[in-house]
């Protein structure tokens, strides 16, 4: 037992110890997305997430698509269209991210066994190396379970990703040290009630932070409207008071986690519900159908297109913006990240200590030369003024 409680002392301090970095501003670029790679808006970015390269049924770190990842006939791929954007702005980061929702199912064969972390490791860093990159971001949805039916998981799960990031680790810094470079490891991390079954404290060691995806708490897998990405409990939620940011931000450094290894997710689209009357808004109200664009694809930058359809709400206690149209789907609920709100997690933020914010994903903002663009707002009153 007193060797137990030294090693993890001495855990602690080696993670509290280590400098925190600049302020971060990262986006998630989808490879399957009509975004064209040179639209991103680089100079207000330090951090660019390539999602996603997948695990392979060998266990190993793999392209997805490498027609679009490569390019065909002479014409660049996205990952060099990528590079390039390096000559807008020398100090941008490039990060694979590896995973995601819909290809998860494998990381808990990959991390089963030495031999297979080993593997999987030595593939994601070869990716790296080929193609540029600056880091490696795991999105394993999840260690924990509760990801896409169908997944393969286990009840050493949450240790074996631990395991996993340390071989990360250690082959990165094979690569990186003797050039004297230090090569990123982030991880997308859950929110709520799935982080209870991460070993956060023991992941916290190897990563440079957590992108904690403070979002998709509710969506239309629920017949009540409510919001999905909320800063705090309302007290008139009837779901549960751990589907907040702020529950779960405090969750990670109740844990031992620091927080300049916290990046607080926020979201550039909404979920909605139609059929939803317009008392309070449509808040907590019983949806009776689906709402115009479904339940993920309209994005934020679509949502002020036609300010006549709807009325911007804001829910005080939750500090999170929502809107309601009598017009659309018999009434339709929108929740999402708006101006307000996200001033609101840039205070929160700040107030905690956290390293800076994230956002899935890159087309759903509004150019950065509109007054509304949620990227020129973080950039300018938050990343540049703090730089100052």
């Amino acid at each position: 037992m007193v060797r137990l409680f030294l090693s993890a002392c001495a855990t602690l301090l080696a993670i509290g110890c280590q400098s925190a970095p600049d302020r971060t501003l990262g986006m998630y670029y989808t490879e399957w997305g009509r975004m064209p790679v040179d639209s991103l808006p680089v100079e207000k970015l330090s951090h660019v997430y390539y999602a996603f390269s997948v695990v392979s049924e060998d266990g190993r770190a793999v392209l997805k698509d490498r027609e679009i990842a490569l390019g065909t006939g002479g014409a660049p791929g996205k990952l060099a269209q990528l590079q390039a954007l390096k000559k807008r702005n020398p100090e941008l980061k490039t990060m694979l991210s590896i995973g995601g929702w819909a290809d998860s199912g494998l990381f808990s064969d990959a991390a089963l066994t030495a031999e297979g972390r080993t593997k999987f490791a030595a593939s994601a860093v070869a990716l790296l190396e080929e193609h540029g990159f600056d880091g490696l971001d795991i999105d394993w949805e999840y260690p924990s379970g509760g990801g896409l039916e169908g997944n393969v998981e286990r009840p050493e799960d949450p240790v074996n990703c631990t395991l996993l990031m340390k071989e990360l680790r250690e082959q990165l810094d094979v690569l990186g040290d003797p050039r004297g470079v230090h090569y990123l490891l982030t991880v997308a991390s859950a929110a709520g009630e799935q982080i209870k079954g991460y070993d956060l404290l023991g992941m916290a060691e190897y990563l440079d932070w957590f992108n904690v995806m403070v979002y998709d708490y509710h969506g239309s897998w629920e017949n009540t409207s409510n919001h999905h990405t909320p800063l705090y409990d309302n007290p008139n939620d009837p779901g549960s008071d751990t589907s907040n940011g702020d529950w779960t931000i405090q969750y990670y450094l109740d844990q031992g986690v620091p927080p300049h290894k916290l990046v607080l997710g926020c979201a550039l689209y909404s979920k909605s519900w139609g059929g939803v009357g317009s008392q309070d808004g449509g808040l907590f109200k019983e949806s009776t159908q689906r709402a115009r664009g479904g339940n993920y694809s309209t994005m934020y930058r679509r949502l002020l297109e036609n300010p006549d359809d709807y009325e911007e709400l804001w829910d005080e206690h939750a500090q999170v913006s929502y809107i309601h149209s009598k017009t659309l789907a018999g009434g339709s609920f929108y929740t999402y990240d708006g101006i307000r709100s996200i001033q609101a997690k840039l205070k929160f933020a700040t107030e905690r200590g956290m390293s800076g914010v994230m956002f899935w994903e890159a087309s759903g903002d509004l150019p950065v030369d509109h007054e509304d663009s949620i990227v020129r707002l973080i950039w300018d009153s938050w990343v540049q003024k703090d730089s100052k």
